[in-house]
């Protein structure tokens, strides 16, 4: 399969994988490293980047400060991660980077860090500059990264979390006293709806909060919720998930989810897009609202949407007819406009139109972002 991987934003850690001459890029520049590279994946985290190859190869590229790349190679340049087996999905935060193989289980390296510094990579080691094979956790389907926390979905729907949990994005609570031993450690987290647990099907990680979809469509949210992030319709925090209402879908069915630093997005099976959270930037895309929105809201404009993905504070979706848009925060240039402005509205990526192929994913990330096309 040919691929092409494009990039944007900026570069100032080597996010960009273009070289150390390369700080920034105000539209999108293809990343020649992966033009024979069969890329299937594509992951954008704070200050460092994943690719994923179709024969199981992981790439990485970026900060390397706390090891999330996985290999010695320069910061500005790509490397491949060695020591894995196959794999069939990334994900990356700010220190840590995370990879799913065939067998279900789950390899991480890097490191979490929370308010007061360094927290860990696991209850017994501070940093892995090489990846590691989680033995806690077996059946694993899909992973998701936040900032400082990983979240792996099971193919029994259940779900489990590790990492920071300061402000309650593990879902579950944490005593300061023993908060090494018991965030670092997988446990299970899956939302109940009273008494009994629910099938969980999707999962997003924000910065500080994260998003459980279930298989009957609920959407369940719990973490940090200063700018109605959660969607519950104020700003309390939740320790453990709590069910959205399903009211505010306006009757659509919810298909995925995607989180930024402090605002949430929601996929519909109609091709509607809701957002909710901080919009001081336009990340919610909803003018009038800039103090914030604490229930979802669908954004104006956007039909047919088929992917969406959720920067810090910036937003790519793609529609039905490859054409990909963006919005939020764009000081960085990470929307690829050519400009370094905020956009309050989706606006239109009009230089990864066709005939440059279909775009296969779109990933955002701290300030920049990766495009992955294939043709």
């Amino acid at each position: 399969m040919a691929s092409r991987v494009f990039v944007f934003g900026s570069g100032d850690c080597g996010q960009l994988g273009l070289g150390d001459e390369v700080w920034e890029a105000s539209k999108p520049i293809m990343n020649p490293f992966f033009n024979d590279k069969s890329i299937v994946q594509v992951a954008a985290g704070g200050l460092h980047s994943l690719a994923l190859s179709e024969n199981g190869q992981v790439f990485s590229w970026g900060c390397n400060d706390e090891k999330a790349l996985g290999h010695d190679g320069p910061e500005f340049a790509v490397g491949q991660v060695e020591g894995l087996p196959p794999i069939v999905q990334i994900a990356c935060g700010d220190s840590i980077s995370a990879a799913l193989d065939r067998d279900g289980h789950v390899w991480t390296w890097g490191t979490f860090r929370d308010s007061k510094g360094l927290l860990g990579h696991s209850p017994v080691g501070d940093v892995e500059s090489r990846p590691c094979r989680l033995e806690a956790l077996k059946g694993v389907q899909r992973i998701a990264a936040g900032s400082n926390h990983l979240i792996a979905l099971l193919q029994d729907g259940t779900v489990y979390a590790w990492g920071s949990g300061e402000q309650g994005q593990l879902g579950r609570r944490i005593l300061e006293r023993h908060k090494r031993a018991t965030s670092l450690r997988p446990t299970n987290v899956t939302p109940r709806e009273g008494r009994s647990p629910v099938l969980i099907g999707g999962i997003a990680c924000g910065a500080y909060h994260t998003l459980f979809l279930a298989g009957n469509g609920h959407v369940f949210s719990s973490g940090l919720n200063n700018h109605g992030q959660l969607g519950q319709g104020d700003l309390v925090e939740r320790v453990n998930a709590d069910l959205i209402d399903d009211r505010v879908w306006q009757g659509e069915r919810i298909l995925a989810l995607s989180a930024g630093e402090h605002h949430s997005l929601a996929l519909s099976s109609a091709g509607h897009v809701f957002a909710f959270g901080r919009n001081d930037s336009g990340q919610c895309a909803i003018p009038g609202h800039e103090d914030g929105i604490l229930k979802p809201m669908m954004i104006a404009g956007l039909e047919g949407i088929t992917q969406i993905s959720s920067g810090s504070n910036h937003n790519l979706a793609v529609d039905a007819n490859n054409n990909i848009y963006s919005w939020g925060f764009g000081e960085m240039h990470q929307l690829g406009h050519g400009s370094d402005t905020d956009s309050p509205v989706p606006q239109l990526i009009s230089s990864l139109q066709s005939p440059q192929g279909r775009t296969r994913q779109v990933s955002a990330g701290g300030q920049h972002s990766i495009v992955l096309v294939t043709h």
